[in-house]
Parts: structure tokens; sequence; C-alpha cells
């Protein structure tokens, strides 16, 4: 079976999706934005002009065919020659994020003020100092003995969050180097600024009120910032994986005097092996792995998930790619009964582009 090899078979428990941030607190910042969180969308392009993009929720018809919806109460509106993204609620402008990478063509960062001064290009320690101890700080967790200066494809990251009078405010860092693009031998430095976002205070303190994710989950991987925004996914797809949990059923051991019982492992994924979908609107798309190539069968296909599987001849290995159309997520898990170790399983979730 040319089943994607997990190291030593293991799983990605994944939480994901960055935040965005708002405002609130004893304290006013100096606000250096040309747009102010309420305005409307008349109101910001009189600013800004026409956006470059702007996109509501995808919509898939009955034929199947996708469309991002130009109306509706959520849009989100994206001013590549200002650095801007804008999402409205309602026609109300509640947050402003500001990327210092996109990776778009004609996207150009945000050359100006944020608040108090800061710009995109500001060090880490300049940020910090200026803004004063943060209201809240979240750090993705690095394995012991990571070496924060060797890039990674997707690295983690710690997010922190001020809360102000009139706005919050999240900056995402690095928390390790990243490999952004090898072919044009782009690299960023740990503790780099990935983003800062401006958010209307009702979202803030929501955001702000949620248990910190460091403390619920045995693993969170943020979605990385620059991955491209191409759902839902629905001819084809490449996804990675970071993490992943390994179960085994161990027989009885007479010599150690070891019963039988099930172990759990958890592992690391290398994230150069990707693996490709093609095809996923067919009855028989094809998979591309670390493993090799092969034909799988569609279990399910809709709106919003497509169910893959694939069974060796002998009908000892089984293994399944569910995908999730418009959040851009897989779960993959293998099943298979080894002569050596016996029943053994792995499933990882990963990212999409």
């Amino acid at each position: 079976m040319a089943a994607r090899k997990s190291r030593c078979f293991k799983v990605l428990l994944v939480g994901a999706c960055a935040l965005i941030l708002v405002c609130c607190s004893t304290e006013s910042r100096e606000y250096g934005l040309p747009i102010a969180l309420g305005s409307t969308s008349d109101d910001v392009r009189r600013i800004l002009g026409k956006p470059t993009e702007r996109y509501g929720a995808p919509q898939i018809g009955d034929n199947g065919e996708v469309t991002l919806s130009q109306t509706g109460d959520k849009i989100v509106e994206w001013y590549y020659p200002a650095g801007i993204v804008a999402f409205f609620d309602h026609d109300r402008l509640t947050a402003i994020t500001l990327h210092t990478y996109a990776g778009y063509k004609g996207f150009v960062p945000y050359a100006g003020h944020v608040v108090s001064g800061i710009t995109l290009a500001d060090s880490k320690p300049t940020i910090l100092k200026r803004l004063g101890t943060p209201t809240k700080i979240e750090n993705d967790e690095l394995a012991s003995g990571t070496d924060r200066d060797i890039a990674v494809v997707w690295p983690a990251e710690g997010r922190y969050y001020w809360r102000f009078k009139e706005y919050g405010l999240q900056a995402t860092f690095l928390n390790q180097a990243q490999s952004v693009s090898k072919e044009e031998h782009l690299t960023f430095p740990k503790d780099k600024l990935v983003s800062f976002v401006v958010e209307d205070a009702a979202l803030f303190d929501k955001d702000l009120s949620r248990p910190s994710k460091a403390n619920d989950y045995l693993f969170v991987w943020s979605r990385p910032m620059q991955l491209p925004i191409n759902l839902p996914i629905t001819q084809s797809a490449t996804c990675r994986f970071k993490k992943s949990l390994g179960v085994g059923f161990q027989k009885p051991d007479t010599e150690s005097r070891r019963p039988d019982g099930i172990s759990y492992s958890a592992h690391d994924e290398d994230e150069t092996d990707t693996v490709t979908f093609i095809d996923l609107d067919t009855r028989s798309p094809t998979v591309r792995s670390n493993g090799g190539q092969a034909a799988f069968r569609v279990l399910n296909s809709d709106k919003e998930i497509v169910s893959l599987v694939h069974t060796t001849l002998d009908g000892s290995a089984t293994e399944m790619y569910t995908i999730f159309r418009t959040e851009g997520v897989v779960i993959h898990s293998t099943q298979l009964r080894s002569p050596l170790i016996g029943p053994f399983g792995v499933i990882e979730m990963g990212y999409c582009n």
C-alpha cells in the first residue's frame, strides 16, 4: 500500500486559527492607522480605494461549483497597496489585520504607524517596551531541546494581547525561525513579527476570556498566516503534518510478566513530507506521498467533506483521509495488523492549501 509513512506512525492534534484583536484598557494609546474601527465599507474605500480582493463565506452550488460570496453579513476585504486586511460584520469594520509578509503579488506591507509610533519593521523588544505589559500571552509549545534558530516550514508562534481603552491589539511573533520559500531562499528569524491585529471590544473580550490554548491541549499548532487563501478545497490540495499519535496492542509477555495492553505514543512529523491530492472531483482521486502514489476510493463527498480510503489486497492494512473543504484541514489515519507488533494505528491532522 502506498501509505503515507509517518515517523513510526504518529498523530497530530492541532488547534488552529490565528486570533484577531481588539480594544479596551485603562489606558489610551496613540492610534496611527488611516482607518478606524466602526467604519462602513464605503468609509474605508474612500480612504484606501477599491479593495484588491473581496469575499464572504464560500458557497457551493448544486452542480458542485464553488464561489466566494460577494454579499452577506461577514465580509473580508484585502487592500494590497496599503497592506491592510479589513473585516466587516454587518458593514461595520470590526477588525484590521496587518501582515508583515503575505506572498501575494502586489501586496505591500503597511508602512505607517500602528499604535504608539510602532511600525511593522520594529523588533520584538521595541514593541514590548512601547506597549508595556501584555494583558495575556499565549505561546505554542516547543519540544525540549528545539533549536529556535533552525528554520522550519510552519514554526511555533507566540501571541501577545493588549487591552486598551478604545481597542484591543494582538501581536504574533515567530517562536522559531521560518523557512518561507526554498526557491527564493527566503527565511525569517525567530522573534520576527508576523502580524498585528486590531479588533473591536466585544470580539476582543471573547478572545481574552477563553482559556489559554497552551493549558487546554497536549499540543497546539496555529494555522500559518502565510498560507494562501484557496478555500474551499475542490479539485486538488497539498497538505502537511506536524505531529501524530500512534496506538498499538501489546501481547502478553511471559518472560517479563507483562500483561497485554494498549500503548500510546506521540511523535513529531517531517513537515517537508507533503501529501498531494489530485482529481478530488472524481470518483478515483490520486494521492501522492512520501510512500508513493495510489488510487483511493471515495467513501463520501459533499459540500463540506470528502473521505477517501485505500485497502491492501490482503486486507491487512487500511489508510483513510478525510478532507474538510472549507476549513482546509485533513485527518489521516492508518490501521494495520503487523506480524511483528500486532494491531497498530496512527492518526494525524494537518493543514492544506
